[in-house]
């Protein structure tokens, strides 16, 4: 259901009422996030009520098994849970899944669940954005499903980088392919993420493998500048303490805090009463971000209003610093 985050946050009223920080889940046995090709898995997509399995029920769980790249089998089944009391209207607006289809079609959550999880079987799990799924079925299904997964979008940020949605729907129309006569049901999502995965697959290489460097990151408060003599005492960046937030085009964070050493500034993490500048780059990737601002800005903007001399200034203005010649 690769449409889930399309909806407002909040318009279910429970979530906005739930402390994130007191209702941790610990699931043990998940089984591992890859991010490569293979050529025999099991494709799975779900529908759901909600966004979260501690209130929320399956409506319909769907596979697709594949094999050396090619589709040899399909499952599909409609579940109608316990204390079933109808089908949310956005839910039928959106998937097409009636209340009137639970009831004629829809089996017992266990008895479904259980035939999924045969049908899956060893397999490794591809879907997109498919923690979500994985998510649900574990905490639906028992501890035991453990399957190791990949998931399409994950890859579709390495396929793409230059793109910032990468939705279902968002890909089908970025690779050219006709609109489901079904969109949004469990089926027919499988069958065009099918077509994502060899996409992906064609434009990366089938031996591509993600995997994530060890690298050893200098803590920001450890840098120093690489040559005190060559410190300009004239740069606008002396003796100023400057914070980033956001994704910046032209450096890495950890070589734009060096840059500021160099010139004489101190890099900070975080702001506090001493900070002089927030530098903000692109933050459309911030997958929790409220209100346009991150925390760092929002923090900026309280300093601010509290009489601090805290100015909030772009990647460009701060490469404009960078290059003033004062001499």
């Amino acid at each position: 259901m690769d449409t889930r985050f399309e909806i407002a946050p909040g318009i279910f009223g429970t979530i906005s009422r739930v402390d994130s920080k007191s209702v941790k889940r610990t699931r043990k046995n998940k089984g591992k996030s890859l991010a490569e090709f293979v050529p025999d898995y099991t494709l799975i997509d779900i529908e759901t009520s909600d966004f979260d399995p501690r209130w929320s029920d399956i409506y319909e769980v769907s596979g697709i098994k594949v094999r050396n790249n090619e589709v040899t089998d399909k499952f599909t089944s409609l579940i109608k849970p316990e204390g079933f009391s109808g089908v949310p209207s956005f839910i039928t607006g959106l998937t097409g899944i009636t209340t009137e289809m639970i009831l004629d079609q829809g089996r017992k959550e266990s008895e479904a669940l259980r035939s999924f999880f045969n049908f899956i079987s060893d397999d490794i799990v591809v879907g997109h954005n498919v923690n979500f799924d994985i998510n649900f079925l574990y905490d639906k299904g028992g501890e035991n499903f453990s399957n190791n997964f990949i998931d399409t979008l994950r890859i579709a940020r390495h396929t793409w980088p230059e793109e910032k949605q990468n939705r279902l729907e968002d890909l089908r129309i970025r690779i050219g392919k006709p609109k489901n006569d079904t969109p949004h049901r469990g089926l027919s999502d499988s069958l065009m993420t099918k077509l994502v995965f060899d996409t992906e697959k064609n434009i990366l290489g089938s031996n591509w493998v993600y995997k994530k460097e060890n690298q050893t990151r200098t803590k920001i408060k450890d840098i120093q500048p690489i040559d005190v003599s060559k410190i300009n005492i004239d740069s606008p960046l002396y003796k100023q303490n400057i914070v980033f937030t956001g994704k910046l085009k032209l450096f890495t964070r950890n070589q734009a805090c060096q840059l500021v050493a160099n010139f004489g500034g101190t890099p900070q993490q975080g702001i506090n009463k001493y900070t002089n500048y927030l530098v903000v780059g692109d933050t459309s990737f911030f997958p929790t971000i409220k209100g346009g601002l991150t925390g760092k800005q929002k923090k900026a903007q309280e300093k601010l209003q509290k009489g601090q001399n805290i100015r909030t200034i772009t990647e460009s203005v701060f490469l404009d610093m960078l290059n003033e010649d004062r001499d």
